[in-house]
Formats: structure tokens, sequence, C-alpha cells
């Protein structure tokens, strides 16, 4: 028996200390990670602002900017008090169609593993993740599209948007490379992951394309399908 106690008393000793070594390197691997982000703020570039047209641009507020020291900034806005509009910006190589450029795939993903993302939760039903770190200029890009009603609002050499309600939504840049960005419903009762009505539109300028993503403020609301295509210039 006691032969038992001692073999137990080795055994939660060695997984303690298998925690402790694990835990501290996990704290010296924060520390040695660059930081790659700024202050937040309360202002978005104007090029992003020139996007919207001037009869909504007046109902918009800025709720905050993420912005970082070696990827384009990701803002949030408020429209109405009722809605929320995402704006990122991808940098491209060089201009393209949007049929040279885009992959749409209708299909379910999860964010990459083993990747940092910066995950803003602005609201209790959905969740938004862009990776940490340089993003370099794409020349193509995944879209993919997992929901119910599925459909094309308007899709031209420049510009296309759709309408969903949306399970998750990402972004990447090749077939093997790490999603950058990710947007999912989260997860309710019965672990389900909770549909969000969702308007997306991608808008090339030039050697840019602009990621907008136009949801309910709140999870009992609502998004006309057209209401982001509309918003746009």
């Amino acid at each position: 028996m006691k032969k038992v106690r001692i073999v137990i008393v080795i055994v939660v000793a060695g997984i303690i200390g298998v925690l402790i070594i694990r835990a501290i390197s996990s704290v010296r691997e924060t520390l040695n990670e660059p930081h790659y982000d700024l202050p937040t703020s309360k202002t978005i570039a104007k090029e992003d602002s020139s996007l919207i047209a001037q009869q909504y641009w007046h109902k918009l507020h800025v709720d905050e900017t993420y912005n970082s020291k070696v990827r384009n900034p990701v803002s949030f806005l408020i429209y109405e008090n009722a809605y929320e509009l995402i704006i990122g910006r991808i940098d491209l190589e060089k201009e393209e169609t949007f049929n040279d450029l885009i992959i749409i795939e209708n299909k379910s993903v999860t964010s990459s593993a083993y990747y940092t993302y910066n995950n803003i939760e602005h609201n209790h039903y959905f969740n938004f993740k862009y990776l940490v770190g340089p993003i370099n200029p794409a020349n193509h890009l995944y879209l993919t599209l997992s929901g119910d009603s599925i459909s094309v609002i308007r899709k031209t050499d420049s510009l296309i948007s759709y309408h969903l309600i949306c399970k998750n939504v990402s972004i990447r840049y090749a077939e093997d490379a790490p999603k950058d960005f990710f947007f999912i419903g989260k997860e309710g009762f019965l672990n389900i992951t909770k549909r969000v009505p969702l308007n997306i539109s991608l808008l090339r300028k030039g050697k840019a394309v602009f990621f907008l993503l136009l949801a309910p403020h709140t999870s009992k609301g609502t998004v006309p399908a057209d209401l982001l295509d509309k918003m746009l210039e």
C-alpha cells in the first residue's frame, strides 16, 4: 500500500512538473512574440470612408478601428444604431478582374489551427477574427460561404455582393493558406452555431479589395438583403 502511495505521489508530481514547464514555455513564447498591434482609434482611413455613399455616411459612426504596424486596419462601424459594418482592406499584387481573382467555395470551415488571431467580440452572437502579423499582397482570394439562403445581390467586374443566413465566412489567399478573415455565429444551446443574417461585399479599387460585412447589431435583428450593396458608391 505504501509503495502504491509513493507511485501516485511520483506520478502526480510528474504531471504538475510538466504543466509548470508548459506554462513557463507559453509565457516565454508570449514575451518573445512580436507585438504588432497599435492602439485602437475612433477614426477610419479616408479611402475606407469613401466607399460609402454620402447619403448613408452621415448615419454611421465609428465604434472601433483596430490598427496594426504590419497590416491594414480593420474597422467596426454602427449604422443607424441597428447594424454593424466591418471593413477590411486586402492589398493585391496587381490589378486583376474578379473572374481571375476570386474563387468562391460553398462550405463550412473553421479558423486555422496554430495561428494567432485577433478575436473581436462586439456583441454576444457572432465572432470576427483576423490574423495577427504581416500579410503579403494577394493574387487570389478564396471566399468560403456557409449558411442558408445564399443569394447573389450584384456581380460586376469590380463588385460582388451576397446575402445569406450565415454560419461562417472566411477569406484566405491560397488553396493551402491560413484563413485571414473569419466570421462565425457563436455557439448557443447544445453547441449549435447561431446563424446570422449577413450582407457581404467585395469591392475592388485599383490594387486593393475591400471586404465589407453588414450584420444586425442585436441577435434578434435582421438586415435587408441589398442594404450593404445600396450603401456602396
